[in-house]
């Protein structure tokens, strides 16, 4: 067991050990689904990061590993042993909907192939991903992708950041220790040298980072939004949902992330338009512009200088200077990945700039790398960078072409609209920062799982108040 910041203590080391059983016991506990969203949720929240258990031939074990091993031998045991019902697993098929995550798995195989590093890393790398993001999306495909599973996804992504309220607000009056008190050490290099910003504390709770507690709040803000004003859910343990809503966007508000207030503001325009204007062209706007976005910059049409230029107008002195060394650093390693742009460097680090210390003759990084996008670019190529944002934006699109904004705020339908714009907001937030969770690729199979029934969910008049059941039984339910 070892980190590569600090030696963990021994609770850190037993929390990491102890959850692989604690989640099997989940699929005891719980019914199916609710222990997939508990354990991916709670896993996400609360167990150490940054540390790592080496395992031979298989991946790491890991805090983004470890549900998912923990998972998928707690489903095959059961199944085997016939003790939950497999009729789901059986109706599973193959559909076109599912090639985008294939060819996630299969970009690390082809990138260490044409790079010459040899089958082994070939295939640790199809592994690597495959316990990363193919578990948890096959897990939302296959148990989730329903309404009522959306519905208690959502309905979890709340609870986790109600539970986050009070460590938030603790941090930022206290600091962002919580993690390095309770298990030994910073879950970040950099330790808390990032956590000081707008003259307090940016809390970081038991994430790698305050950025990624930003998104994970930002989520859970906006979904207990969309749920309270379709009146989806009205109490939560036992507690009026309007209050709720008030002290989490409270708490939102403290966190000191810009870029995650930028989202939300996103979301509240999409929001507006939808529930008010009946319009979803805020949502084609960003989902297009993405697309406009990733193309420029992989081909650097869109440039440091020209980006630059236009973030300036609208941004503080310091901000401006920290976008500016980012898309320097970009632009740097855009360069270095056109040498290799179908499938990319490959892993351990090929795909950075770096220099080698003429004394020691050991390599280190020259450049900064901050977003997630010129990481699958420079790593897997155009292979890659098309696989990865294809599996997220895939399902998104798919939602905005079915249903009209009318049916959004349906009590039904409101778990799916609400899950697809938290979708949008993670790709957008990847474009900046490398941050991300198994949440999300959770949403994303569990989206594809209802999005790609036919028929697609068709809402009654009826339907359109507080009571799923009136949804028609010969529809998906």
């Amino acid at each position: 067991m070892e980190t590569s910041y600090v030696t963990p203590n021994l609770l850190a080391q037993l929390v990491l050990y102890l959850w692989f059983p604690l989640v099997i016991s989940f699929l005891f506990i719980f019914p199916i689904r609710k222990a997939i969203i508990i354990a991916y949720i709670v896993g996400e929240l609360f167990i150490p990061k940054s540390l790592v258990f080496k395992l031979p031939l298989i991946p790491s074990y890991a805090e983004d590993t470890a549900t998912s091993y923990a998972l998928l031998t707690g489903i095959i045991i059961l199944t085997l042993t016939k003790t939950i019902d497999s009729r789901q697993l059986k109706e599973f098929k193959f559909k076109s909907i599912d090639i985008p995550i294939v060819c996630v798995c299969l970009s690390p195989f082809f990138s260490s192939l044409t790079n010459g590093l040899g089958l082994h890393d070939a295939i640790s790398g199809v592994l690597n991903v495959f316990f990363t993001f193919a578990i948890s999306y096959f897990l939302g495909r296959i148990y989730l992708g329903n309404l009522g599973g959306l519905k208690e996804l959502c309905l979890n992504i709340i609870k986790g950041g109600i539970l986050y309220i009070p460590l938030c607000l603790y941090e930022i009056k206290m600091g962002p220790f919580l993690h390095a008190q309770l298990y030994g050490y910073s879950a970040h290099s950099s330790g808390f040298m990032q956590a000081l910003r707008m003259g307090g504390w940016r809390p970081q709770v038991f994430m790698t980072h305050g950025l990624v507690v930003a998104l994970w709040m930002v989520s859970a803000t906006m979904t207990i939004l969309w749920l309270y004003q379709s009146k989806t859910i009205m109490k939560i343990w036992y507690l009026d949902i309007k209050w709720l809503t008030a002290i989490m966007f409270f708490t939102f508000i403290l966190l000191k992330s810009t870029g995650a207030y930028i989202y939300l503001v996103y979301y509240l325009i999409i929001f507006i338009f939808s529930r008010y204007l009946k319009s979803n062209i805020p949502a084609w706007f960003l989902v297009c512009f993405l697309i406009i976005f990733l193309l420029g910059r992989s081909t650097l049409i869109l440039s440091e200088p020209l980006v630059n230029s236009y973030v300036a107008k609208y941004s503080s002195a310091d901000r401006n200077q920290s976008y500016d060394f980012r898309l320097i650093n970009e632009d740097i390693m855009t360069k270095h990945a056109w040498e290799k742009p179908i499938f990319g460097w490959g892993s351990h680090g090929r795909n950075m700039i770096r220099s080698k210390d003429e004394y020691t003759g050991e390599y280190s990084g020259v450049t900064v790398v901050d977003s997630l996008w010129i990481i699958e670019f420079g790593t897997n190529g155009f292979f890659g960078l098309i696989s990865f944002y294809s599996f997220f934006i895939l399902p998104i699109i798919l939602f905005l072409r079915r249903f009209k904004p009318r049916e959004w705020f349906n009590s039904g339908l409101a778990p799916v609209a609400c899950l697809s714009m938290v979708l949008l907001v993670f790709v957008w937030d990847s474009t900046a920062n490398a941050g991300i969770m198994s949440i999300f690729p959770l949403i994303c199979g569990s989206l594809n799982g209802i999005l790609s029934r036919k028929p697609v969910v068709k809402l009654s008049k009826k339907s359109f108040n507080n009571k799923p059941s009136m949804i028609r039984r010969n529809r998906v339910t």
